[in-house]
């Protein structure tokens, strides 16, 4: 069995997750029906609780206890959690990095 490093396996992750925004991305523009020049960018759109957890390969119990800890910014909208793409993207690229 080949061992690999805990850095491999975060830049091996990162690799993925960036794909996974990328697949997210062009599904948000395809099917977004309003114009795209009064869209906000794709770094400044929003998931859900649930989406954060399905790109951190996590459950979405644990998603809400990182938000809670501060470890992924979130924005509340009435009762609603929101992620910024961005916000996540930085969080990923600084896991990676560690």
């Amino acid at each position: 069995m080949e061992n690999i490093t805990s850095k491999e396996v975060a830049q091996k992750f990162a690799a993925a997750i960036e794909l996974l925004l990328d697949w997210i991305d062009q599904r948000m523009r395809k099917h977004d029906p309003r114009n795209q020049e009064t869209s906000p960018s794709s770094t400044d759109q929003l998931l859900r609780v649930g989406e954060v957890a399905k790109i951190l390969c996590v459950s979405r119990a644990h998603a809400y206890h990182m938000i809670e800890a501060k470890q992924i910014p979130s924005i509340r909208l009435g009762q609603a959690l929101r992620v910024r793409i961005k916000d996540l993207q930085a969080l990923i690229e600084k896991m990676a990095k560690d």
